[in-house]
């Protein structure tokens, strides 16, 4: 990130970053296949991926998506929901209509039976998977031939699995997890309307949805800090992280936002209309959807250099820490290395020439704080927690 060009102070619970660097998404238009609206993007791996959406569309890439097949469109009253594979050949999607089933890699699918609809569908491994939606959460243990219900819906625009005992839950005003036994309420705001929960870990999720707002949470969703992305006129419908400090959220007009590990930064998507999902299908691709047989897609490998990289500079032990913390670059060039504090506060700032620099932070309050080292036109920011 390096220069802060704009500092929002939040209340008294925090103040949020907004830099200005924009880097590049790229178009990739499919409209000669369909104009058929998207809305999700699946990749198995890093060659293999599927794009699903209105009128029963499935589009098919066997090349990390630079070409891109047509497998079925204009299905009517068969709005597809979510898509996922377990393997290379057998694959699931949620319509409107129910649940299907492919064995030839999406050439042919057949319906199974579904009570009740659903809108997310995930397997944990070749025999166990869930699904939720607001017909409740089904499970299955036998490949997806059968599925028993668990437990009953609470009726939201998007679910987040981690596992079968947490499941995360956005709607209209609230955040529910299901912990393997009921729902609990994690969050609730009448002026809210959230339309996607991802959850990093315990102590990093996120939600994002309507007016741009977007909220964190470190402690398994019991308390929520609101960040910023000085964007207030539409919808926030898709969040995604590759881990705690590298997510991207998407929504109206194009719009697409970058969480660096400090600041949410707003990127070009080069589109100017929604975007309704966002993936990472390796740490350095990413797709989103939006309609009329368009995605976009960005190589963090080609964008700006001042853009923080995901190859590991730098390691900072130990954490928690009381006292005295140790940073090891993995070069010798010269790094500045600052420190923030949960307000945005520069508290510490120095020039090092060492690969193993040792910082007293024994005066530092209690609390959360961000390393940030650059080095080399790069970026890099870590947490640690004073205790």
């Amino acid at each position: 990130m390096g220069k802060i060009n704009n500092i929002i102070y939040l209340g008294l619970i925090s103040l949020i970053f907004i830099n200005n660097t924009y880097s590049q998404w790229d178009i990739k238009d499919v409209s000669a296949i369909t104009t058929s609206n998207f809305n999700k993007v699946y990749f198995l791996d890093s060659l293999q991926g599927w794009c699903v959406g209105y009128n029963g569309v499935i589009i098919h890439t066997n090349d990390g998506g630079d070409n891109w097949e047509l497998q079925q469109d204009n299905i009517s009253n068969n709005n597809i929901k979510d898509v996922v594979f377990i393997d290379s050949l057998v694959g699931f999607y949620l319509s409107e209509n129910g649940l299907y089933k492919t064995i030839n890699s999406g050439q042919d699918w057949t319906q199974l039976s579904l009570p009740n609809g659903g809108d997310k569908i995930c397997f944990f491994d070749s025999i166990r998977g869930i699904i939720v939606g607001n017909g409740g959460i089904f499970k299955t243990i036998d490949g997806g031939n059968n599925w028993e219900l668990i437990e009953n819906s609470v009726g939201a625009n998007s679910y987040f699995v981690v596992d079968s005992n947490n499941i995360w839950a956005s709607t209209n005003t609230k955040i529910f997890q299901y912990n393997g036994v009921n729902w609990i309420e994690k969050y609730y705001n009448g002026n809210d309307d959230f339309y996607s929960t991802y959850v990093v870990d315990s102590n990093n999720i996120w939600s994002v949805g309507a007016n741009g707002k977007i909220l964190y949470s470190d402690d398994n969703g019991d308390s929520w800090i609101q960040q910023a992305t000085n964007w207030s006129e539409g919808y926030l419908f898709s969040a995604y992280f590759i881990n705690e400090n590298n997510g991207w959220a998407v929504g109206d007009y194009g719009k697409v936002f970058r969480f660096d590990g400090v600041s949410w930064s707003e990127e070009n998507s080069n589109i100017g209309q929604m975007l309704s999902s966002v993936i990472f299908t390796t740490s350095n691709i990413g797709w989103a959807t939006s309609w009329g047989g368009k995605l976009i897609y960005r190589d963090i490998l080609t964008s700006n250099k001042n853009t923080k990289p995901l190859i590991e500079k730098f390691k900072v032990y130990p954490n928690p820490s009381n006292n005295i913390i140790q940073i090891k670059t993995y070069n010798t060039m010269e790094s500045k290395i600052s420190i923030y504090n949960i307000k945005g506060e520069k508290v510490y700032s120095k020039l090092s020439y060492e690969n193993n620099e040792k910082i007293n932070i024994s005066n530092f309050q209690s609390g959360i704080y961000v390393i940030e080292v650059e080095n080399n036109n790069s970026i890099e920011t870590k947490k640690i927690m004073k205790e």
